[in-house]
């Protein structure tokens, strides 16, 4: 924290009420502390925003916290009698933490200061809000925001980091901060977090860390209980490391993000959004390496389920249904999203069955036992399943508690046709003798669907975007009319 005017933000607020919060998605951020850094505990970004958007509303699926949401939780933020727009208090702020970071670096820490700064407000009815500038623990405010950390908030309005439950997530973030004293190291150099190696050269030019703090072990341990030397405490993203792989590496603001704090790192969190952008809704699943793309390694079901297996599989389900948002489109992708994952963690994928099962309410019973009747033109199975159109029935059954009928996929155009960049979960892609459901879009112009058949067949996930033949389909109307709001 380096600038004159070191505003910081409050204590961090305990939690706000959820209502049909769609789930799921990760963040970070970062402080470029200087001499202040080494008086402080240098411990950053708390983000405790709630998601209350309902589920046939959002653009990615389940626990995804929109522009709006976060709005209407800070309308304004002030600090020190000046008040502003969240995003430009983001601005205001980033220009001070990290202010000459690369663009992709400055959009990662957009999303920690927005996050932190909105969690740690304290914030009247009306939704005003106000951050201190007195706590040592919390992030610095620049008078001027630059035009490029203008630019980052901009890009990221809206995306804040959301633990395994939906609520936003604690995001640490540090400087420079090595696990070792710098005078032992030789050509590479490894910092605490996620013991990342840069080169030494690259590091010397690029460090913001005196000698004397990087040969210092300071009172700060780093994510995994180690003492560490340099200026932070090595917990959550370090700065210089992400300036490194967006320099170096070409990472791009939300690899970032996934590498410092996803699936892999200590954190385990994902990426809120209202804009699809690496975002992902209606289960715990973070990123689309989260998913087995056309059940590859898989074995298919050829036993029927034990009662112990169904009743766990059911609970996960309906878990997921529950935080999408039960009765809406999210809760729909989440049914059939978290059905599909859920049978993959067990080591399977459920056989393709023309004609097979479509009104079960949680798992069937009879899925995998042997059969002679699932036989079709392209797919002959001896275990029993669902086909396309049965399966998307089921999830829609199962995630708000409307039967669909008996509908085959010529009749299943219930909705305005769409392009892909437009798809939301709960919206199917549809020809006139395939349908696949979308449980997440990934911003880039195509998306994941969970489907039963296909070129892959069976029940599995697979990408796509724009097809020939097929068309996607806005459920969101059809869902209000028909989705009944409890089971």
């Amino acid at each position: 924290m380096n600038n004159s005017k070191g505003n910081v933000v409050s204590d961090v607020a305990k939690g706000f009420i959820k209502k049909k919060i769609i789930l799921l998605l990760l963040g970070g951020s970062g402080c470029a502390f200087s001499a202040i850094l080494t008086a402080l505990p240098l411990f950053i970004a708390l983000l405790v925003v709630l998601g209350i958007i309902s589920g046939g509303d959002s653009s990615n699926g389940a626990g995804c916290i929109s522009t709006q949401t976060v709005g209407e939780v800070c309308k304004s933020i002030s600090v020190n009698g000046e008040t502003m727009s969240v995003d430009d208090y983001v601005a205001h702020v980033i220009t001070n933490e990290f202010g000459g970071a690369p663009e992709e670096t400055l959009k990662a820490q957009a999303i920690a200061s927005r996050s932190y700064g909105v969690a740690g407000a304290k914030k009247d009815s009306q939704g005003n809000c106000v951050v201190g500038d007195t706590s040592e623990k919390f992030q610095t405010y620049a008078v001027t925001a630059s035009d490029r950390a203008t630019q980052a908030a901009k890009d990221t309005s809206g995306m804040v980091l959301l633990d395994k439950d939906g609520n936003v997530a604690r995001a640490e973030y540090s400087s420079n901060s090595l696990p070792n004293a710098y005078s032992t190291y030789g050509s590479t150099i490894t910092m605490s977090e996620r013991d990342l190696k840069i080169p030494r050269d690259w590091w010397e030019k690029n460090k913001t860390c005196s000698d004397s703090s990087l040969n210092k072990a300071n009172s700060n341990k780093d994510a995994f209980g180690r003492t560490v030397y340099g200026c932070g405490h090595g917990r959550g993203m370090g700065q210089i490391a992400a300036k490194y792989l967006a320099e170096e590496k070409n990472y791009t603001y939300d690899q970032i993000i996934e590498y410092f704090y996803g699936k892999d790192s200590p954190y385990q969190w994902t990426l809120g959004s209202s804009n699809g952008t690496s975002s992902n809704c209606g289960s715990s699943l973070s990123t689309l390496s989260s998913y087995t793309l056309d059940h590859a390694g898989l074995k298919i079901l050829n036993r029927t389920l034990k009662n112990s297996e169904i009743s766990n599989l059911e609970s996960y389900i309906n878990s997921e249904v529950d935080k999408a948002g039960y009765g809406t489109g999210a809760g729909v992708a989440a049914a059939g999203q978290s059905l599909v994952y859920g049978l993959e963690q067990m080591g399977y994928y459920l056989g393709y069955c023309w004609g097979g099962d479509r009104s079960s309410v949680g798992v069937g019973k009879n899925w995998g036992a042997p059969s002679s009747s699932c036989n079709s033109d392209t797919n002959i199975h001896l275990y029993y399943g669902m086909d396309c159109s049965g399966f998307v029935s089921w999830a829609i059954r199962n995630g708000c508690n409307n039967s669909f009928g008996s509908e085959i996929t010529t009749q299943m155009d219930h909705g305005s046709h769409i392009d892909v960049t437009n798809a939301k979960p709960g919206d199917i892609m549809l020809k006139s003798t395939h349908v696949r459901l979308v449980v997440k879009n990934n911003g880039d112009g195509t998306v994941i669907t969970a489907e039963s058949g296909g070129n892959a067949g069976d029940l599995h996930f697979s990408k796509h975007g724009n097809e020939n033949g097929y068309n996607f389909i806005d459920m969101s109307s059809f869902y209000k009319k028909t989705c009944k709001s409890s089971r």
